[in-house]
């Protein structure tokens, strides 16, 4: 997978030994986006239009996986950092979570190919560790956890803080 975000150039791949590594090419390291709260890192870009939308507006989706705990204060701040790289006529779409496994976004793999080796969370962990999403309005984000979409399997799941 390769990245180019003003100027700066880089690319992920797994060598011969089925280990994954990172690369830049120019510049500094287009998947990283830095915060008070650290470093976290964009995994997978998509881009699309909505068919109903007769505009020439393009929206691009990053996937990011960020420091344990996400707050919608961090993934706000993550996607103005990412409009400000971004200098194109296009609405962002910013997805954070604290681990790669964004189970139940279309457009991300289910298996993230450059990732580390681990285990899927369990359905508990998987539903505290919430997805915040972060839309891109035009002239600011509207930001929101968002639901387990199958719905709470086990209503006794409690979760600090969500």
């Amino acid at each position: 997978m390769a990245l180019k975000i003003n100027g700066n150039l880089g690319f992920r791949f797994r060598d011969e030994t089925g280990a994954s590594g990172e690369n830049v090419l120019c510049g500094e390291n287009p998947f990283v986006i830095d915060s008070d709260k650290g470093r976290a890192k964009i995994l997978h870009v998509n881009f699309s239009r909505i068919p109903r939308d007769h505009s020439s507006v393009v929206y691009i989706s990053f996937f990011v996986e960020a420091p344990s705990p996400v707050s919608m204060a961090d993934a706000k701040t993550y996607a103005r950092g990412l409009k400000s790289k971004v200098q194109l006529k296009a609405r962002i779409l910013t997805i954070v979570r604290s681990d790669s496994w964004f189970i139940e976004n279309e457009g991300f793999p289910v298996f993230y190919p450059f990732g580390r080796a681990s285990t899927p969370p369990t359905l508990t962990s998987y539903i505290c560790s919430p997805t915040i999403v972060c839309a891109d309005t035009g002239n600011q984000f509207d930001c929101h956890a968002q639901e387990y979409r199958f719905g709470r399997c086990n209503s006794a799941i409690k979760c600090d803080g969500y």
